[in-house]
């Protein structure tokens, strides 16, 4: 989308008419209030026309630039090129504005694969996670309050950069901390999200069995399976 837009405003010479290129204002014409069709724009494209007329004063009524400039200059975030650009096609359509150049479509059939690809990624993204924090569940001593082990576990790789499979390697040592306190009189179980949001597991216990995270696992399934064995 490297390919410059030229963008015409309508009625530039009738509405907007300055002795210097380049003015500090534009005229914003009390009888907008009472066009159909500027009413009838979606709410974006309503405000980036607006924009659009500041822009234009710099160049006589032209805006001649890609995409990625314009959303630069008008102060919007460059992951809305394709919101901008179907902004303008709607101009376009109702009469506010020209493409002189000709190449809005191209920008359009261009932008569309990528915010399918990016959405697929985040799909993915998504999926993955849920598979780790399923695995992540799978071998926690207290299952307790699992919506809220998930928000956690999700904070933890999404906001604070936490690696979903350390955490899951730390299981071991969820579960060699809580035999260790299971004994006592006041014990009370370590609620999973708990863990995650103190990041236990970067612990470090002495005489801790050396247990990989696949063992913890595996041995979390058997007895599991066994719990429901018993109560069928």
């Amino acid at each position: 989308m490297d390919d410059n837009m030229k963008l015409h405003i309508r009625g530039w010479k009738k509405f907007q008419h300055y002795k210097d290129r380049c003015p500090p204002w534009i005229k914003l014409h009390r009888t907008l209030l009472d066009n159909m069709d500027w009413n009838s724009l979606s709410d974006f494209a309503a405000r980036l026309i607006v924009e659009l007329w500041l822009l234009a004063s710099e160049s006589d009524g032209i805006i001649e630039m890609d995409c990625r400039t314009l959303a630069w200059r008008l102060r919007h975030d460059s992951k809305h090129e394709e919101t901008i650009l179907s902004a303008v096609e709607e101009l376009i359509n109702n009469g506010f504005i020209d493409d002189d150049s000709g190449v809005l479509a191209e920008c359009l059939h261009n932008a569309i694969p990528e915010t399918e690809a990016e959405r697929e990624t985040e799909k993915r993204q998504r999926e993955n996670l849920a598979d780790k924090f399923d695995q992540f569940w799978s071998g926690v001593p207290n299952k307790i309050g699992k919506g809220k082990a998930r928000e956690a576990f999700e904070r933890a790789v999404k906001k604070k950069g936490a690696d979903p499979q350390t955490i899951i390697d730390g299981l071991p040592k969820f579960q060699y901390y809580e035999s260790k306190r299971q004994a006592r009189d006041d014990y009370t179980p370590l609620h999973p999200s708990t863990w995650i949001n103190q990041e236990r597991w970067a612990d470090e216990f002495k005489g801790m069995p050396n247990t990989d995270a696949s063992t913890a696992l595996s041995q979390a399934g058997i007895e599991l399976t066994a719990k429901r064995i018993e109560e069928g």
